[in-house]
């Protein structure tokens, strides 16, 4: 294992782990979620281990979300725009392709699974993608109006307010946890995943009962997700969420494990004996 780095479009530097010794032809690429990294996750090492033993390489990221923030270079999910986590995926798969490998399998976790579904459809190198893992599959936009519904907030004024007063990367409220009551947001990113022409529906909005902008995706797409969300981020229940996935795209299997957390908590070794089944 070695840790790697790329250089996004817009110039944001990103590290990763790489696992290349078995030399394949594909390419296992893992993005995190909301404020994490390619080290945080916990089951990077087991998935690494047991894809090395079907002579799978793997590239475990960050991307530009990572962590709260980093001020040296202004990135973390404080202040990340969802629609340029295209320039880091496909960061990510020229990096594999320039090192050799000639399709990728592409994974994400909770808001990683949602930026993975987004670039199936809109990254510059989506037809090298050959198959999706959606872990801890999410919905961060229904999220983020159930929080507003039940604190009767509404933070998009004032995120305009500081748009149009030239302060976008100044936080909202004074840095309270605005993005679903987990953490703060700068003004402009609220407004990019929020606003109304945000592309974040075009994610996994499962709230709205409609997935059909997935529906052109084609290649297999392997859900998997633990039981003891309690509808944290699916929003609906799980179930029903699992149906609109399978519903709407053509080569679909989901996993629901038992008596498992959001982030796969003990449950490192079936999450990776699932994704090597599938690979």
């Amino acid at each position: 294992m070695k840790i790697v780095s790329v250089i996004t479009k817009d110039g944001l530097e990103l590290y990763g782990m790489m696992n290349d010794i078995n030399h394949s032809k594909a390419m296992f690429l893992h993005t995190h979620g909301t404020g994490s990294s390619f080290y945080m996750e916990g089951y990077e090492q087991e998935i690494m281990e047991v894809l090395g033993l079907k002579n799978i390489d793997s590239l475990f990221v960050n991307n530009r979300g990572a962590y709260l923030l980093e001020a040296w270079q202004q990135s973390g999910a404080a202040v990340e725009k969802f629609e340029d986590s295209v320039f880091d995926i496909d960061a990510w798969i020229k990096f594999a392709l320039d090192n050799g490998y000639e399709s990728i399998i592409l994974s994400g976790h909770s808001l990683g699974s949602e930026k993975v579904a987004y670039y199936s459809k809109n990254g510059n190198y989506k037809n090298k993608v050959t198959k999706l893992f959606l872990l801890g599959f999410s919905d961060s936009f229904g999220s983020q109006e159930r929080y507003l519904k039940k604190n009767d907030f509404d933070f998009m004024e004032e995120a305009n307010n500081l748009v149009e007063q030239s302060f976008g990367q100044r936080l909202l409220s004074s840095g309270l946890p605005v993005h679903s009551g987990e953490i703060p947001m700068s003004a402009q990113s609220y407004i990019d995943f929020y606003g109304s022409d945000n592309k974040f529906k075009q994610a996994l909005p499962f709230a709205s009962g409609n997935l059909e902008h997935l529906k052109d995706i084609t290649i297999p797409v392997i859900g998997i997700i633990g039981d003891d969300e309690h509808e944290e981020w699916t929003i609906v229940p799980i179930d029903v969420a699992m149906n609109l996935l399978k519903d709407t795209l053509l080569d679909f299997t989901g996993y629901k494990l038992v008596n498992c957390s959001h982030t796969f908590t003990n449950h490192h070794k079936e999450l990776s004996s699932i994704i090597s089944k599938h690979i």
